[in-house]
């Protein structure tokens, strides 16, 4: 009996979980063009790829959508506010999780740029929840793609809801 209702509470603990995190895509979906701050975005800025804002094709992380500049930043933020629990190398200790290699893909393979960032965001750093910028979240995003290897390119990953949402996370490149 015991056993039982132990098992009971493990799965409405899970199915919680689940729901909360089907939750946060669900509210991303439905909030429309806007910037994570809340801040206009200029298309035309020089340090962000304009294609990245126009059309609605599928774009992947093997796009170089960061610069290694902006993983640099991403990185010393990443030291600043997220090492102490994921550690330095990104592989976690066990209680937190890893966020590099086939931890990684086996979480976010086929998942939207968005989904990831707004999860981050949303959680982290875990005693102070979305207290960075949406640049510096972006900055740690690039910086997790880059210890992933994903490949750099010439524009900086902007924090832009729409841009995120149609940027896919790929194990392998399409």
């Amino acid at each position: 009996m015991k056993r039982m209702k132990r098992m009971t509470r493990i799965s409405i603990v899970v199915a919680g979980g689940m729901l909360l995190l089907s939750g946060a895509t669900a509210s991303s979906q439905t909030r429309g063009r806007v910037t994570v701050d809340n801040t206009p975005i200029d298309p035309d800025a020089t340090s962000v790829d304009p294609s990245v804002y126009r059309g609605s094709e599928r774009r992947s992380v093997y796009d170089g959508i960061y610069t290694e500049a902006q993983a640099a930043r991403g990185q010393a933020t990443y030291l600043q506010a997220c090492a102490q629990c994921h550690l330095d190398d990104l592989a976690g200790d066990g209680v937190t999780p890893s966020i590099v290699g086939p931890s990684f893909h086996f979480r976010w393979d086929e998942d939207t740029l968005l989904a990831m960032f707004e999860a981050i965001r949303d959680t982290m750093p875990q005693e102070a929840p979305a207290s960075l910028s949406g640049q510096a979240y972006a900055d740690i995003s690039a910086y997790i793609l880059q210890v992933n290897e994903y490949p750099p390119g010439p524009a900086e990953l902007a924090a832009d809801v729409e841009a995120l949402e149609r940027i896919f996370i790929d194990e392998v490149a399409p």
